[in-house]
């Protein structure tokens, strides 16, 4: 059935669940939705680049008006660009075109200068300071504890 009530439904909510548990969340193999986010914030850096280009030009003070207008009435670019730069192109194609090659740039650029090494190693860091906080308050707080049974 349409709403998930079939027997079927239930032994894949069973296996969704024990996955969700085993993994301490849930990811798809490959990982699409990562490049998806991705796609989106890169689309959304190539707007606020496109904008800002706008305001330095001369007598382009109208199109930055008219794409901030459009952005502040179309917030989908952080969610869904796709659709964004389509509704985009149907109004303004010649912005759609600027925001799109502009993407396609920083993007290039992006590539050049990622490194996944450091990547890892921020995220192990981040983990490790995490971590020492997490320890931090817990000795604080058997401290704390400490000290009132104390004072009893």
């Amino acid at each position: 059935s349409g709403h998930g009530f079939g027997m079927g439904n239930v032994k894949k909510q069973k296996a969704r669940v024990a996955r969700l548990h085993a993994l301490g969340g849930e990811y798809d193999e490959n990982y699409d939705d990562v490049e998806v986010y991705l796609m989106h914030y890169l689309t959304y850096k190539a707007l606020r680049s496109v904008m800002s280009v706008l305001l330095e030009e001369e007598d382009a003070e109208i199109d930055y008006q008219w794409l901030q207008e459009f952005m502040l009435s179309h917030t989908s670019v952080a969610t869904d660009s796709e659709t964004f730069l389509k509704e985009l192109a149907s109004e303004r194609p010649d912005l759609a075109l600027r925001i799109s090659e502009s993407r396609m740039v920083i993007y290039k650029d992006w590539m050049k200068k990622y490194d996944s090494l450091q990547l890892y190693e921020r995220i192990k860091g981040s983990n490790l300071h995490i971590m020492r906080y997490q320890l931090t308050e817990t000795v604080k707080l058997d401290d704390a504890e400490a000290v009132k049974e104390a004072e009893e």
